[in-house]
């Protein structure tokens, strides 16, 4: 993803992103997605993008980061994640967090790189 992508996913108006700070740094975020472009009183709400900085990975932040987006919001119809299959570190972390894999899988698009 490129510096203006990622700008741009940070200035949507149908997402928010939650942040994990230390002493002021930015070490962590997860970024929702508001699927019908309100965010109060959501069906659903999709969780699009998490990151934890390597040098704090395995120390429960996203876990933490996770229970806090869940109890901030609650969504009538519950959560819905997207990631990538091939990405068993995050599927290990929302199978452990009580998430369960659905089986759809949806190409991925140029914009997505």
């Amino acid at each position: 993803m490129t510096k203006k992508q990622l700008l741009e996913k940070i200035e949507d108006k149908r997402s928010e992103i939650d942040v994990a700070k230390w002493q002021n740094k930015i070490f962590g975020m997860i970024r929702l997605k508001h699927l019908n472009g309100v965010f109060q009183g959501q069906d659903k709400i999709a969780v699009v993008l998490v990151g934890i900085d390597p040098e704090f990975q395995n120390r429960g932040v996203a876990q933490e980061k996770f229970h806090q987006v869940e109890q901030r919001y609650r969504p009538k119809d519950g959560w819905e994640l997207v990631t990538i299959i091939q990405d068993e570190r995050n599927l290990h972390l929302y199978e452990k967090l009580g998430y369960q894999r659905n089986g759809f899988l949806r190409q991925k698009n140029k914009e997505q790189t």
